[in-house]
């Protein structure tokens, strides 16, 4: 009986010696989730720059819509941009962080729209297709 008891606690320290894991073993799942980062971040960014341009994009028609509104009231002859729609009454409010330059009458209209955090600069003309 003692011998089993003696090869059974050898057995034991034996694996309690090996338990965990080695450096190498750490350093592969770390490089791992190190890759996985970035093409998640990549991913993240693509889309962040995505979102800013949809929204400019919506503001740009926004403001092509409501300066059709102006050119209802006013005649399509009259001039149309952020300082003649801003007011009362038809209040027209860009997203934060949006910048709209342009104007113009209706047959001449020319807008752009950017988002200060995108690289993009989107474009409206006279027909309100946004490109």
């Amino acid at each position: 009986m003692p011998l089993k008891r003696a090869n059974f606690m050898t057995l034991r320290k034996t694996f309690a010696a090996n338990a965990g894991f080695t450096i190498l073993e750490s350093l592969v799942v770390l490089a791992i989730i190190g890759v996985l980062t970035g093409i998640a971040y990549s991913h993240y960014a693509k889309y962040k720059i995505l979102a800013f341009d949809t929204l400019s994009r919506g503001d740009l028609q926004s403001l092509f819509l409501t300066c059709k509104l102006y050119w209802h009231d006013k005649g399509s002859d009259q001039g149309c941009s952020m300082a003649e729609v801003t007011p009362a009454p038809y209040k027209f409010n860009p997203s934060e962080q949006v910048v709209i330059s342009g104007g113009g009458t209706e047959t001449e209209f020319a807008a752009l729209a950017a988002h200060e955090e995108s690289p993009n600069t989107l474009a409206i003309g006279p027909s309100g297709k946004v490109s």
